[in-house]
């Protein structure tokens, strides 16, 4: 065959590729967009790209810092901070734990977390704290919730 080569299908056999070094390459676990439920934005670096987070964390801090039926395509998402509102003294801690819990509920179902425990400080406001393992990080984790 004119201008194949020594081979069928050129210089060396039919789908040879020598590979390449492929050393000192690392390639970085993906991160999402940290959301800082204090600020209720995304921060930025130095360099103008947003703070990354794993996304187990994301998600987890999402589901409860965010007023439910708040985000127009995931209308189940957050917890009723009307319900925490107007929940009295003495059921408040219960109220929170609860919808902590159901915000959380499909995370601990696909065992992306571990749910901690939920604690409340009332120093003039009352915020909770809740409080659960990253299962995919191992890392222990708490959200400010207010």
């Amino acid at each position: 065959m004119p201008g194949a080569g020594a081979y069928p299908a050129g210089i060396g056999p039919a789908g040879f590729s020598p590979a390449t070094d492929a050393t000192g390459r690392e390639s970085p676990l993906p991160l999402a967009a940290f959301y800082d439920p204090n600020k209720r934005a995304f921060p930025f670096n130095d360099d103008g790209e947003a703070v990354g987070v794993h996304p187990v964390d994301q998600e987890a801090v999402l589901r409860v810092t965010v007023d439910k039926g708040s985000i127009k395509c995931a209308p189940n998402v957050g917890i009723s901070f009307k319900r925490i509102r107007t929940a009295s003294k003495s059921t408040l801690l219960r109220i929170i734990d609860d919808e902590i819990r159901s915000a959380w509920a499909p995370m601990v179902a696909t065992g992306d977390i571990t749910i901690l425990g939920v604690t409340l400080a009332v120093e003039g406001v009352a915020i909770a704290y809740a409080d659960y393992r990253n299962n995919r990080t191992r890392e222990r984790m708490v959200v400010p919730v207010s």
